[in-house]
């Protein structure tokens, strides 16, 4: 599983961080889980955004509303 926090983050850097992680795992392809802590501000509505315009399905971290987790292919 790859986990990234991007408190701290620009949206620049935390959307560019999410394409590259995108790109290494279907790159390699493996299938992976990735979590991305984004708390509930413009970087949630933007990496979820993200990760819908390259076709996955970004959920909701269960018990945690700043969280998204995405099955990557």
């Amino acid at each position: 599983m790859i986990k990234r926090d991007f408190h701290g983050y620009l949206l620049s850097d935390a959307l560019l961080e999410t394409q590259l992680i995108i790109g290494r795992v279907r790159n390699n392809g493996i299938p992976e889980t990735a979590e991305f802590i984004t708390g509930n501000g413009r970087i949630k509505i933007e990496v979820f955004e993200t990760l819908k315009d390259h076709g996955l399905s970004p959920t909701v971290k269960l018990g945690n509303s700043g969280g998204i987790v995405v099955n990557i292919e």
